[in-house]
């Protein structure tokens, strides 16, 4: 259970300041997995505090060149574009076995990154899109271990789902929460361009779609890729990944109304924030992509991202983006079986999405 824990790379005062903050909703149920990751964070003290205290300098005199975030809620296809992306070493990127170790990876090396290529699964459980240690990943998971300013938090505790989403998206809730979230993600990405240095960072976390003035407050030159999908299909996607993620990652009790009322909630939140602060992006650093289109065309969709939003020479990497492809011939996306009254419901409460992009 703990080397596959998304907590298992916590710093000690941040994993028990979390479950402090959690103390009455931890389920008894649940007590071996918390003492297992709670051992396994002990264990790692030596190797963090070392971390820290020789790489410190060179961390904090690093800086950060143009970073490319890509957005779009989950399910909407920004893993795809991520997983392309990252096929040109022309760009850097967080990748898995740093954001699962993001207080150690630097000092672990090779030795840790077996481990946790062999505690990962083949595959994503939510959609069998490969995974590997090596393959970029969503910084949000390396700020839960870091400092607990994440989203993710509320996988681990999913009766606060929508109370971590106004501290840690929407920054709603007064108090230090944004700055620590923007202290976080910025020491992260730092580190991660010191041990990849020279080359930009290409991010992508869904839910920074609702983040922007704190992203272009951090990086004033930042460039965006945002990817839409019909809000059924995200939905549906959806409510199956925070089952399957949820159901892995949880130390308290929830319901599938936990889960759905907060998928309602966060994906019209989200957007609400998306479409006012996208007019704070300097002109010509923003493209709008479909996800139907892209999957069809993905070749055709790179060449007019790259073209767009001036990246390095497209012709250089086609040939590796055409090989790259090749692993995603036979890759078939989810099938649900919808209802009439779940699809009223996505129109009243995700009207604006569905209005606005001309989704049926």
């Amino acid at each position: 259970m703990a080397l596959s824990h998304a907590a298992l790379g916590s710093g000690l005062r941040n994993w028990i300041s979390m479950l402090s903050e959690n103390a009455g909703d931890v389920s008894l149920s649940k007590s071996p997995n918390l003492l297992s990751i709670t051992l396994a964070i002990s264990g790692g003290i030596p190797i963090r505090l070392y971390e820290k205290w020789s790489n410190h300098s060179g961390i904090s005199q690093t800086k950060i060149q143009q970073p490319l975030f890509i957005l779009g809620y989950y399910r909407s296809g920004t893993t795809f574009l991520h997983y392309l992306l990252g096929a040109d070493n022309r760009f850097a990127f967080p990748d898995t076995f740093q954001v699962m170790l993001p207080n150690m990876f630097l000092t672990g090396g090779q030795s840790f990154k077996s481990i946790i290529r062999n505690a990962l699964p083949e595959t994503r459980p939510m959609d069998n899109l490969k995974m590997g240690a090596s393959l970029p990943k969503e910084e949000e998971f390396a700020l839960l271990n870091m400092n607990g300013a994440s989203l993710a938090k509320g996988y681990v505790f999913p009766k606060k789902l929508i109370e971590y989403h106004n501290r840690y998206v929407l920054f709603n809730q007064g108090g230090n929460y944004e700055s620590e979230w923007k202290s976080g993600l910025d020491y992260f990405l730092r580190k991660v361009s010191y041990a990849k240095p020279g080359k930009n960072l290409v991010v992508k976390t869904p839910a920074n779609t609702g983040r922007i003035k704190q992203l272009l407050e951090l990086y004033p030159d930042a460039k965006f890729i945002h990817i839409r999908r019909n809000p059924v299909h995200v939905y549906y996607s959806n409510l199956k990944m925070l089952n399957k993620i949820v159901g892995m990652l949880a130390l308290t009790n929830y319901s599938e109304d936990d889960l759905k009322n907060f998928l309602l909630y966060s994906y019209k939140t989200v957007y609400q924030n998306y479409h006012r602060q996208k007019q704070l992006i300097p002109n010509g650093n923003l493209i709008e992509i479909d996800y139907e289109f892209f999957v069809k065309q993905p070749l055709t969709g790179l060449e007019k991202i790259y073209k767009q939003l001036n990246l390095p020479d497209f012709e250089w990497v086609k040939p590796k983006l055409i090989q790259e492809l090749e692993a995603y011939q036979n890759y078939e996306t989810n099938s649900f079986q919808t209802q009439g009254s779940i699809i009223d419901l996505l129109k009243e409460t995700w009207s604006d999405s569905f209005e606005r992009w001309g989704y049926e």
